[in-house]
């Protein structure tokens, strides 16, 4: 294997353009069902527009599960080849994941708990129901606060076990947990890989994901994640210049997109409905395994664009948003709903104030909370030199 090189400006840019729209279009998606759904609802069944509409927080999520299986590949492939690759430092791995998962998720844990206590000293309605009956369709039943499933979240247990969904009030956190888990899956085969004795914790998470209650988006969600490491491997080893594997690329691509456009016809089948998300997992990486191969002057055109700095600047912020996103959406229906239902200008009004909001305060707080240089000096911890990003 190649020594680990960083990846080049032009590639990292491509990263971050589809990291920072994949957080908007999931926020908008969400606008969509938390904020207007109730007034106004897409003819999914008929439109395929609609339908497309309808899917884009969790497309985007199917985005995120590729571009985390790349980026923390890269990561362990940097780690062992800082070690020549005869061993995998978990040490740095772990304190890496902590600090970049842990400071956005308690602050948004903390940020659901907050606002339900808000709604409960204002006595909304809503925490009995949201429903007044005239309504569409609602997110949501009432707004409430399961104390259990915000502990199971603190240990990415949420979701996994119908004793321990995820909060209500923050649904985007069904996904956290599964990635995590991925985390520690990759991290014990490749230590197993160097240590025989790693192999039985394997075997067991392996076993408790089979037989979790989530075990086919569990299963699922590891094959997306895994071909985004997979794309990792093929990048850092300069293998995706290679005549074969990008020819390969553009067939693979052709066929999986005519195998979604399938999914997507057929989508009154459960099973073509929930499962067209993971075809696109995989379109996804194709796609993105053709970006990375294209010569770095083509790639520069498109960095160019405008529309493509503004979504390359919210990756800076992209984790933070998915966190918060939905606990402000949930406590404005309840505080506004009455007020906007069946009201066009009120609920576009209220969707455009609240978009700015949490992007503004999205982007503030991850100044600290996505802040790697602040929170290492902040919490005292001499890994500046380990670390990696």
């Amino acid at each position: 294997m190649n020594k680990f090189t960083r990846i080049n400006e032009y590639d990292s840019a491509l990263f971050d353009f589809f990291r920072g729209a994949s957080a908007l279009l999931v926020l908008v998606g969400h606008i969509y069902q938390f904020i207007i759904a109730p007034s106004y609802e897409l003819d999914t069944k008929n439109n395929v527009l609609s339908f497309m509409f309808s899917q884009l927080a969790v497309l985007s999520v199917m985005v995120f599960f590729v571009l985390s299986g790349f980026m923390i590949a890269a990561s362990m492939y940097r780690n062992i080849s800082n070690n020549d690759f005869k061993h995998f430092d978990i040490k740095v791995f772990c304190k890496d994941r902590i600090i970049r998962l842990y400071p956005p998720l308690l602050f948004a844990l903390a940020l659901t708990v907050l606002l339900f206590f808000i709604a409960s000293l204002l006595d909304l309605r809503a925490l009995t129901s949201f429903s007044n009956g005239a309504e569409l369709y609602l997110v949501r039943e009432k707004l409430e606060l399961d104390l259990d499933s915000i502990i199971a979240s603190l240990f990415f247990m949420q979701n996994f076990y119908a004793e321990l969904p995820t909060p209500s009030m923050n649904s985007p956190l069904w996904s956290l947990s599964h990635e995590f888990w991925f985390y520690v899956l990759a991290a014990l085969s490749l230590l197993s890989y160097y240590q025989r004795a790693f192999i039985m914790p394997l075997m067991l998470l392996l076993c408790i994901a089979v037989f979790s209650d989530e075990k086919v988006m569990f299963i699922s969600g590891f094959c997306i994640w895994l071909s985004g490491a997979l794309l990792a491997l093929l990048y850092f080893n300069e293998k995706l210049s290679n005549k074969i594997i990008k020819s390969g690329l553009m067939v693979a691509i052709v066929l999986v997109f005519f195998m979604y456009c399938f999914f997507v016809i057929n989508r009154d089948s459960h099973f073509f409905l929930y499962g067209g998300k993971f075809i696109f997992g995989i379109l996804f990486t194709l796609f993105l395994g053709v970006l990375l191969s294209i010569k770095q002057h083509h790639k520069n055109y498109f960095l160019k664009f405008k529309p493509m700095l503004f979504f390359k600047n919210a990756a800076k912020y992209s984790y933070t948003l998915y966190l918060i996103h939905a606990p402000i959406l949930l406590f404005a229906l309840a505080l506004f709903h009455d007020a906007i239902l069946f009201k066009p200008t009120y609920y576009l009004a209220l969707s455009a104030l609240l978009i700015v909001v949490i992007v503004s305060l999205s982007s503030q707080l991850a100044k600290y909370l996505e802040n790697k240089t602040f929170l290492v000096q902040f919490l005292n911890i001499d890994n500046s030199k380990k670390c990696s990003k």
